[in-house]
C-alpha cells in the first residue's frame, strides 16, 4: 500500500512538473525560451524510453501524450499553445513509430541468425552422426 501511495504521489508530481514546464512555454513573458529546453526534454525522453536505466521515461511520455490530448481539445487555451501541443505528439509518435519499425527490423535480423544457425547445429548433428555410424 505504500508503494502504491509513493507511486501516485511521483506520477502527480510528474504531471504537475509536465504541465508547469509546457506552459512556461506557452507564455511570452518571460526572458527565457522554454521551447528550446522542452523540445531537448522530449528528444531525451524519446532517446531513453525504450533502455531499462530509464524507466521513468516511458510513463513521462506516457503523461506528457495525456496532458498534450487534452491541450488539443481545450478550446479555451491559445491557439498557439495547441498547435505546439500538435507539433509535439507529432515529433512524439514519428520517433515512437521510427523506434517500432526499425525494433521490426532487427527482431526480423534477429530472427533469421537463429534460423542460421539453427540449421548449422542441424548440420553439424547429421554429419557427427554419420561419422559415428562410420566408426
Amino acid at each position: 500500500m505504500i508503494i502504491c501511495n509513493k507511486f501516485e504521489t511521483a506520477v502527480g508530481t510528474a504531471g504537475i512538473f509536465l504541465t508547469v514546464f509546457l506552459n512556461k512555454c506557452g507564455s511570452k513573458s518571460e526572458e527565457c525560451d522554454y521551447r528550446v529546453l522542452f523540445e531537448n526534454f522530449v528528444q531525451d525522453l524519446l532517446s531513453t524510453v525504450n533502455k531499462p536505466e530509464w524507466p521513468a521515461a516511458e510513463l513521462l511520455l506516457s503523461l506528457l501524450g495525456t496532458i498534450l490530448v487534452k491541450n488539443l481539445g481545450n478550446k479555451s487555451l491559445d491557439v498557439s499553445m495547441r498547435v505546439s501541443s500538435l507539433e509535439y505528439l507529432g515529433v512524439a509518435a514519428a520517433r515512437l513509430r521510427k523506434d517500432a519499425v526499425s525494433a521490426r527490423v532487427k527482431m526480423d535480423t534477429i530472427d533469421k541468425l537463429i534460423a542460421d544457425i539453427r540449421a548449422e547445429e542441424e548440420e553439424y548433428s547429421e554429419i557427427t552422426n554419420s561419422v559415428s555410424f562410420i566408426v
